[in-house]
């Protein structure tokens, strides 16, 4: 009976190992469990933090509920032992909530203040994620009689070092973003919309798909200008992902 023990133990890890290796290709009906991403790696696990194992004094019955729990400086949540953690919210990678996915971007460069981090939703989910940030960016406004503060402008100020000479001023701006599921990475690909990706970057991006790399690279410039969006789609619908089911 001893020597049959580790026989059993065996099959029983490999059956484990088995049903948590089981993944189901992404479609656009897949559901995601709600909760708060820690990681990139939770996301591709779907595997937040449920909404039951957070705690806060917010109404947990509320839609905006994770809203609210990630405008606060840090979040107090059960661990899968059931232990206490506190994690920065601007550390935070993302969340669901009804099924659609936000992830944490800081809006104001090198800033490691909570308040600076806000959430944006992935507009498509692939091998390569859009979505948009909008961001604040320091301009600088040269002196001019009558002169007004553009509309995006959220504040202005004047520069000790530069007394007299202009003002600055902070700035909201659409960032084009993807995520890169392979790696996690966040990739800036352009300020506009997705067709003003430029050329070079393009071809890094379809690096992983010689097929796809060698016809882009077969097209003049100005066709690789106009067709990024179309690639980005193309290189999706042939590099599919996958998440535990």
């Amino acid at each position: 009976m001893k020597t049959l023990l580790p026989f059993f133990f065996f099959i029983f890890s490999f059956s484990l190992q088995t049903l948590a290796q089981q993944k189901a290709e992404y479609t656009s009906d897949f559901v995601f469990k709600n909760g708060i991403y820690l990681t990139f790696q939770d996301f591709k696990n779907n595997n937040p933090v449920p909404v039951t194992h957070i705690l806060s004094d917010f109404d947990i019955r509320s839609t905006d509920y994770l809203w609210e729990v990630l405008d606060t400086d840090s979040i107090i949540y059960y661990d899968n032992l059931f232990e206490e953690r506190m994690m920065p919210v601007n550390k935070v990678w993302g969340f669901c909530s009804n099924n659609r996915i936000h992830v944490g971007i800081n809006t104001i460069e090198r800033s490691n203040d909570w308040e600076d981090r806000d959430w944006f939703p992935l507009i498509t989910i692939g091998a390569y994620s859009s979505f948009t940030a909008l961001v604040y960016v320091t301009r600088f406004m040269p002196p001019s009689p009558g002169a007004m503060m553009p509309s995006g402008g959220i504040s202005m100020y004047n520069d000790p070092m530069n007394d007299g000479q202009g003002n600055y001023y902070q700035e909201s701006v659409p960032i084009q973003m993807l995520l890169d599921f392979s790696t996690g990475d966040f990739i800036q690909v352009a300020t506009g919309d997705l067709n003003s990706i430029s050329p070079k970057l393009m071809a890094d991006l379809l690096q992983k798909d010689q097929v796809l790399f060698a016809e882009y690279m077969d097209k003049s410039g100005r066709d690789q200008k106009q067709t990024s969006m179309f690639y980005i789609r193309k290189f999706n619908q042939r590099n599919l992902i996958y998440f535990p089911q």
